[in-house]
């Protein structure tokens, strides 16, 4: 989050509303470690070195901005906090509640066992170990059909299982 908070103020030059520029953070954070693990795999950088070297690096070259960022956001809360009106009426928590039990009436039955994590165990772990164990990103020779599947969680758990 702390990279994609740098690269977010880098391409827009500008910040965000909090809310969003956290949330902008997070997604660009994330895309830009997965694709940077993938140019590691690539180069076939893969081991302990890299699963210590590729985090520290990021947060290194974000974590001041950000840290700076996250405490005048801080201040902006408080400030915030103070001016808006404390009480929220009773139908707006019964508004709140008619909400939750929607998301929860949606999507708990997806939430079963045998959906939760469905393509994770068929190809996204077994791929991410292949890459660790290869300490590099190539080809399946096999032309599995699956390996042509977007693999961004993939990217997230080679790096996980890098350490020998």
């Amino acid at each position: 989050m702390a990279f994609g908070h740098r690269l977010l103020r880098w391409v827009l030059g500008a910040v965000l509303p909090i809310g969003d520029h956290l949330v902008f953070s997070f997604g660009l954070g994330l895309f830009a470690f997965s694709a940077l693990v993938f140019l590691g795999g690539l180069l076939g950088l893969f081991g302990t070195a890299f699963f210590v070297a590729l985090p520290s690096l990021l947060l290194a070259l974000g974590a001041p901005s950000f840290v700076r960022h996250l405490l005048r956001a801080r201040r902006l809360a408080r400030t915030a906090r103070l001016l808006r009106p404390s009480r929220v009426p009773a139908w707006g928590w019964l508004l709140l509640g008619f909400g939750v039990l929607g998301i929860v009436l949606i999507h708990v039955p997806t939430l079963v066992p045998r959906n939760l994590h469905f393509d994770a165990r068929w190809y996204h772990l077994g791929f991410a170990q292949e890459y660790a164990l290869r300490h590099r990103i190539e080809r399946f020779p096999e032309g599995l059909l699956v390996g042509a599947y977007p693999q961004l969680a993939t990217y997230l758990y080679t790096w996980a299982f890098q350490p020998d």
